[in-house]
């Protein structure tokens, strides 16, 4: 979701495609020889992207699936991250 007002991107990004470091975010056992470099590619590609984005004035809020699994939660920790991160950012 880009946010031009604020200059921001928020993306959500799936645990294991994304090799998020949690218990949904591991490399299957089996067919290691194609998965790891498969997500290794990922997480470059999104190393670059983010550092893309950052050098042209971006903020780049991630989301992982992880803290999306509990809506309470979820709901809560929204509206601190934009609290935070866009509404206290000189527009």
């Amino acid at each position: 979701m880009v946010l031009p007002k604020y200059k921001a991107v928020i993306q959500i990004r799936g645990c294991f495609w994304h090799c998020h470091n949690c218990k949904r975010g591991t490399v299957p056992k089996t067919s290691q020889d194609y998965w790891i470099p498969k997500l290794r590619a990922t997480v470059h590609r999104d190393r670059r992207n983010d550092e893309l984005l950052v050098s042209m004035g971006y903020t780049v809020i991630v989301i992982w699936e992880c803290q999306t699994t509990r809506p309470e939660e979820f709901e809560i920790f929204m509206d601190v991250l934009v609290r935070r991160t866009l509404l206290f950012k000189p527009v």
